[in-house]
């Protein structure tokens, strides 16, 4: 896969430690949150690039997400999926979920219509 990934709830423990061993391993994952201070205090030591947006507002969420190949949410609670996150990602390659109950990672062109989970 080619472009970035960006990390959305960088700032929980899950972000944080998925930030923390893609630093160690020389990736360089875009980190993101809801409050800019905190995924700032998480990106800057690490050196890793970040961004801030709220999953609530549709337009700064299709920003937020428009350049990036993947997401790998980390945002809790962990019940299910964020569908505001999982909708907007409509022109990605890929999108992941570190549910730790069901673990989803879909890919499909960036024409395809997202699939509500348990359509064929």
């Amino acid at each position: 896969m080619t472009g970035s990934i960006l990390v959305y709830g960088a700032t929980g423990y899950t972000g944080k430690l998925v930030a923390q061993v893609s630093r160690a391993r020389g990736s360089s994952f875009i980190l993101a949150g809801r409050s800019a201070e905190k995924v700032k205090a998480v990106a800057k030591p690490l050196g890793l690039p970040w961004r801030a947006f709220d999953l609530g507002d549709r337009g700064e969420l299709d920003a937020g997400v428009k350049d990036v190949a993947a997401v790998l949410c980390a945002a809790g609670p962990f019940r299910r999926p964020p569908d505001r996150l999982l909708t907007p990602a409509l022109g990605m390659a890929s999108t992941i979920s570190t549910s730790p109950e069901k673990s989803t990672c879909s890919r499909r062109s960036p024409r395809e219509t997202p699939r509500r989970s348990g359509q064929a």
